[in-house]
This record gives structure tokens, sequence and C-alpha cells, in this order.
């Protein structure tokens, strides 16, 4: 859970992630207690980022960004109902420009 913890520390701050300690996260999402952890922690970094500054919204880089959605698309593709989610996840960001915030509040509504 300790490289659970830096890598959503790492993302919310913005900080650069190594790839490597991502996939050593895949298992931990292959079961609802780690799903539900990843979670967790990202909506305490999201909320304590909002804290500090709250006049600005949750701003993700590009590298950011990208490895948040690959972070919930394996979070996804290891519940039972995937495919449906993942559907209406691509449909929201094909359909409409997704902001950090809406990316986030759709993965704590899904995993709550």
């Amino acid at each position: 859970m300790h490289v659970l913890h830096e890598v959503v520390g790492d993302i919310v701050a913005g900080r650069a992630v190594e790839f490597s300690l991502v996939r050593e996260l895949q298992g931990l999402f292959g079961r609802e207690e780690g799903r539900r952890r990843f979670t967790q922690l990202l909506e305490r970094g999201v909320r304590s980022t909002a804290a500090s500054t709250p006049s600005a919204p949750l701003s993700l880089d590009d590298d950011a960004f990208e490895l948040l959605l690959y972070l919930i698309n394996t979070t996804l593709m290891e519940m039972d109902a995937a495919p449906t989610y993942i559907v209406a996840l691509s449909s929201s960001l094909l359909s409409s420009p997704l902001h950090s915030s809406t990316l986030l509040a759709f993965l704590f509504a899904l995993l709550s």
C-alpha cells in the first residue's frame, strides 16, 4: 500500500511517477480492498490539494492526467461491470472536454 500512497500523492502533486511503480500496483487493483483504497487515497489527496488552493480547481499536467486515466481504466477492467463503465467513460471523453475534477467525481461515485 506504500507504493499506492506514493503514486497517488505524486499524481495529485504533479510530480513525475516512475512507470515501474505503476506496474507494481496492477495486482492491487484485482482486489476490492485495493480499488477502494486507491479511490480513498485519491480523494484525500484531491481534497487536501483543494483545501490548500481553494480558488483553483485541481489541475493535472498531461502526463499525470494520462496516468490517472490509465489507473482508472485498470481499476475498471478489474471490476465485474467494467465494460459498462468503460463505455460511459469513453463516451464522456469523446463527447465533451473532461476536466480533472469531472473525471475524479466520476471515479469517486463509481467506486464509493
